[in-house]
């Protein structure tokens, strides 16, 4: 009926009423009896339990998962599922083509007539021409809208989204304005077009624990089952079905026996400043983490959820996890080249009554990588010459250095003003040795375990880094993303030259046949991509531009692939490669990073008050509305102040999900309280606010706890 109200609104036929049903429409039915079929069959009308008897995990974590409820769930489905066997077949057909229906092949090419898209693409009367990025942008907005509209009462199943009606969907909607790909279509084209989405969602999220997803790219490049195709429309899925996928998964594949967590111990006041790779913090972990059992860091759903211990030397902190948060951000600054130095230090920046302070400006000197030509070369790249070493040129009096650990680099849109993702870091591809590549599968380790924990860890790597970790091919769009000038300057013109004339005006002799990667690694270019100059040099000539620019692109897209690889392989330690299966690049990224952004409101729904203390009182609003003042960076500051970690859950839903909110207590200590600094229980984020005497002074004390750093260390305040 939605939809039929939708076409008529659009000035089309309803889709309903069509002679023959559309096959998309047709599937929608089936998968619809499918559903109601899958829910007539379960006595309790879920099949989470199945996931741990099925091939799903693909044999992750045997022997581990609670075998005892989830076999006798699975004997009870399958002599259940052996009765109807005609229409099992069925329903996978029915999914298989409902999928299909709506995954867009973006290489079609558009008909003639109508706007109708030749291939796999959705196209009914007014829906036009829909893409992949169009999908992925509806999905994600669907799934603001359902979050905006029941924020933390919504029930955390896995189709929520889906019984969205299509009219909730209105382009007036705040949430729309975050997607300007989808700023040119009608409103009535995005409402049938989220009601196949939404079709789709249902049938797969009663469908997933039946199923069996790839574990790596090559089994998603294999396809031909069903599992590989829902990896492949992984786009289409909304936020709440992946989710409540992941949790479930997460959950089964959780050591079953409580076991001694692995203990890490960290020394921080020896990692300040150290140039000795081992002696960072991400060094002490890495060793200790590497020789612990990878099944120990799959902990079960605790209070404190850790992974393992943190014990920070010389240092007076009481609780568990306040320092088990705090290392992942310590690890996350070392990595990203960001200065970390522990509570109390002499190194620990203050900078009183100021909201904002300095902080690197991202200009370093740093030239982006690019062909190696000679001095003398002519046009946009002759004047070009091999980068400088990493982090040369940024010695400024900014948070930002060169990173000790030496695995991680910037990316040459660094230098490059204007240009987008100028914060991102590359993996470095010259760091390849089998004891550097254990240092990336350590470091994916850490980041299974702050995945399954929820903490987060402000990493700021590419899509070139994030897309294999999900199964996805990294394209040359992914390289300009970090390196605008290679794509744009060289590679564009190189593919464009169409003559002899064209190639010598712009390059002339001076292409030299090597690459100079991201890390100042040089690859020299195979003999089918380079001829001899009259001087006897190797150098890339017009005939030989196709081939040239074939091997410049393949070198570039996978610079990082041995270094992504051995990530990858400690992820999946820890997390089921069925998880990552169904992530997007975005997906992983916003479960491991989070957003730098905190909302204000978000946080006070999300706030509780002790015994005495009520948010009426006068000096909670001197908080509140301070807090609401300060910048991003200062709001940011704050959380970590006052719980030991840089980043909040994005939505009402995910603050419930981590049962995550913030307790402001009375003021337990006697004395002047404007000369007070605000206490914070970091392990369990609650915060003691002395009852300041104005505005002004609570935004002056609050500045100097957060910039200080005080709150983890108990002899820092």
């Amino acid at each position: 009926g939605a939809m039929d109200a939708s076409a008529a609104a659009a000035g089309v036929a309803s889709p309903a009423a069509a002679v023959p049903i559309p096959s998309w429409l047709q599937a929608i039915f089936d998968a619809e009896r499918f559903v109601t079929w899958l829910n007539l069959s379960s006595s309790d009308g879920s099949t989470d339990g199945v996931v741990t008897d099925r091939a799903v995990l693909g044999g992750f974590g045997e022997g581990e998962a609670k075998p005892g409820d989830a076999e006798s769930k699975s004997a009870e489905r399958s002599s259940a599922l052996a009765a109807p066997r005609d229409l099992v077949a069925q329903a996978w057909k029915s999914c298989d083509r409902l999928l299909r229906a709506a995954l867009v092949d973006d290489t079609a090419a558009p008909a003639a007539s109508g706007g109708e898209m030749v291939g796999t693409v959705l196209s009914v009367g007014a829906m036009g021409v829909w893409t992949r990025e169009k999908d992925a942008a509806l999905a994600e907005w669907a799934s603001d809208v359902f979050a905006a509209k029941y924020g933390a009462d919504a029930a955390l199943t896995a189709d929520s989204t889906a019984a969205l009606d299509p009219s909730d969907l209105s382009v007036t909607h705040a949430a729309f304005l975050e997607h300007a790909c989808l700023s040119d279509t009608p409103q009535p084209q995005l409402q049938l077009r989220f009601a196949l989405l939404a079709a789709a969602n249902r049938l797969v999220a009663r469908a997933l624990p039946l199923v069996v997803l790839p574990s790596d790219a090559g089994g998603l490049a294999a396809g031909g089952t069903l599992g590989s195709l829902i990896s492949t429309s992984r786009y289409l899925l909304f936020r709440d079905v992946k989710t409540h996928w992941c949790e479930v998964v997460l959950e089964n594949t959780a050591i079953s026996k409580p076991t001694r967590r692995p203990r890490v111990t960290v020394n921080r006041f020896a990692a300040v400043h150290s140039l000795d790779p081992a002696l960072t913090v991400f060094g002490q972990m890495a060793c200790q983490l590497l020789s612990a059992p990878a099944e120990a860091l799959r902990q079960k759903t605790t209070t404190p959820h850790i992974a393992f211990e943190v014990q920070l030397q010389h240092e007076r902190v009481a609780g568990e996890s306040g320092p088990y948060r705090e290392s992942f951000g310590d690890v996350a600054r070392e990595l990203m080249g960001l200065a970390s130095e522990p509570r109390g230090s002499s190194g620990s920046r203050e900078a009183y009554g100021h909201d904002e302070v300095a902080g690197d400006d991202g200009d370093g000197l740093r030239l982006p990588p690019t062909l190696r030509v000679s001095s003398t070369g002519a046009g946009g790249a002759g004047g070009s010459s091999p980068p400088s070493s990493p982090g040369s040129g940024d010695a400024d009096a900014g948070a930002r250095r060169a990173p000790a650990l030496g695995l991680f680099v910037p990316c040459a849109n660094r230098t490059a003003k204007g240009h987008e993702n100028r914060d991102r870091m590359l993996p470095a591809a010259g760091v390849s040795c089998p004891d550097d590549l254990d240092r990336y599968q350590a470091l994916g380790r850490i980041i299974g375990a702050a995945i399954r924990t929820k903490v987060r860890m402000p990493l700021s790597l590419p899509t070139q880094v994030w897309r294999p970790l999900v199964a996805e091919a990294v394209t040359i769009h992914d390289v300009a993303r970090v390196d605008d000038f290679f794509v744009h300057h060289i590679l564009a013109p190189l593919r464009a030259a169409d003559s002899s004339e064209a190639f010598d005006a712009v390059f002339g002799d001076s292409l030299l046949a090597s690459l100079v990667l991201t890390d100042n690694t040089v690859v020299d270019a195979t003999p089918a991509a380079v001829s001899r100059a009259k001087d006897g040099s190797r150098v890339v000539s017009f005939p030989l531009r196709d081939a040239a620019a074939a091997w410049m692109a393949t070198v570039r897209v996978h610079e990082a692939s041995a270094q992504v690889a051995a990530l990858r392989c400690g992820i999946a330690e820890v997390v089921p490669p069925a998880v990552l299966s169904l992530l997007t690049a975005a997906d992983l990224e916003r479960m491991v990073c989070g957003r730098p952004h905190v909302d204000v409101d978000m946080l006070r729904r999300h706030t509780e008050y002790s015994a005495g203390l009520t948010e009426h009182a006068e000096h909670i609003g001197f908080f509140w509305s301070v807090l609401r003042e300060f910048s991003q960076e200062n709001r940011l500051r704050f959380v970590k102040f006052a719980w030991a970690q840089e980043r909040l859950p994005t939505t009402d839903r995910e603050y419930a999900a981590g049962n995550v909110r913030m307790l402001l207590k009375p003021w337990p200590l006697s004395g002047d309280p404007d000369g007070a600094l605000p206490l914070a229980d970091t392990c369990w984020f609650n915060v003691a606010l002395p009852p300041y005497s104005s505005r002004a002074v609570m935004r002056r004390q609050l500045l100097r706890a957060i910039q200080h750093g005080a709150g983890l260390d108990a002899d820092a305040v």
